[in-house]
């Protein structure tokens, strides 16, 4: 058998089997847009994730964030730290004036006496001047703690993001059973009746 005899000719491999069915050739144009079309939705999200995503860059720079962990936060610690030092030098003045004027009622004359309470109130007095520095050092933490409370509303607003209280991950105040000692807001903590209450308790307990 010579090849050309076993060679199919032209005409009969041109012809399609028996039972099978070939669509016709589509042109490269249709099926190109048929692509981009498809494309189109996710192309639009994509655009729109990364509109989002600078927006949100925007809010972020605008939040300041560097300026509040760098000053503003350390400065109201360092504030709080100045108050409570100011306030237990203070309180260990007074306390310390009232312990010596008491022990010296007996040790005295009246004049001599008279005189040292005038010493020692003098010192009781420059010792509450620290009410006037603390109440500037805290306003100044107010001031502080106003200008975030803003800021991380506005980005919480404009990012459409609210607080999931799973995700809280402190105590609430007096969740220990023991109340906050100092003072209190109106309406909060122990009135006078309640520590009228306590000091009875505890001269009760003393004379057991």
């Amino acid at each position: 058998m010579t090849d050309s005899a076993a060679r199919p000719s032209p005409a009969h491999a041109a012809t399609p089997a028996r039972g099978v069915h070939h669509r016709p050739m589509r042109p490269l144009e249709a099926l190109a847009g048929e692509a981009a079309g498809s494309r189109t939705p996710l192309v639009r999200e994509l655009n729109a994730a990364a509109d989002y995503l600078r927006f949100l860059r925007q809010e972020v720079a605008r939040l300041g964030a560097d300026e509040i962990a760098k000053d503003r936060i350390p400065a109201t610690i360092r504030e709080l730290d100045c108050i409570i030092e100011g306030t237990e030098r203070s309180s260990q003045s007074i306390m310390g004036a009232a312990e010596e004027v008491v022990a010296a009622a007996g040790a005295m004359d009246s004049v001599a006496y008279k005189a040292f309470v005038g010493e020692k109130m003098t010192a009781i007095f420059v010792a509450c001047a620290f009410q006037d520095l603390a109440r500037q050092r805290a306003q100044r933490i107010r001031s502080t703690m106003q200008t975030l409370e803003r800021r991380l509303s506005r980005l919480a607003t404009m990012v459409h993001t609210r607080t999931t209280p799973d995700l809280i991950d402190y105590a609430p105040i007096g969740a220990d059973g023991f109340e906050p000692i100092g003072p209190a807001a109106p309406g909060e903590g122990n009135d006078q009746q309640r520590v009228d209450e306590i000091f009875d308790d505890l001269n009760d307990i003393a004379w057991k």
